[in-house]
């Protein structure tokens, strides 16, 4: 709240309505950090109505995500995820201590110690 009113007539007083211009550009650096390549910003800005010559297209190219190499496809399982108790099992392990005291700290039986975190 303000104390001193001139103010909050000042800030009453400002203009909430952005530039049509301003709402262009801020639609098209948004459209090209979601863009794949050059050609889909290109037709995504197309669909939109926006500008798709040179000179925007040479501004905006800076935005798009780098991909870097196509992604390797491979057939490997997913690794199963830790529960938390192995987690803290594998950092006690990694701390040094002793199994037994693992065992007693995450409830762990000696079984699923060994063949869960111990043995990889």
């Amino acid at each position: 709240m303000f104390t001193d009113w001139t103010e909050a007539l000042e800030a009453e007083a400002l203009r909430l309505d952005p530039n049509p211009a301003q709402q262009l550009a801020a639609a098209a650096r948004i459209t090209a950090r979601s863009s794949r390549d050059k050609d889909d910003l290109a037709l995504l800005l197309d669909v939109l109505g926006l500008p798709t010559d040179t000179d925007t297209l040479t501004a905006l190219l800076p935005l798009l995500p780098e991909t870097g190499d196509a992604p390797t496809v491979t057939n490997t399982p997913a690794a199963r995820a830790l529960s938390a108790h192995e987690a803290m099992a594998i950092s006690m392990h990694n701390n040094g201590d002793t199994e037994q005291a693992i065992r007693e700290a995450t409830g762990l039986s000696e079984t699923d110690l060994s063949a869960r975190v111990l043995d990889g």
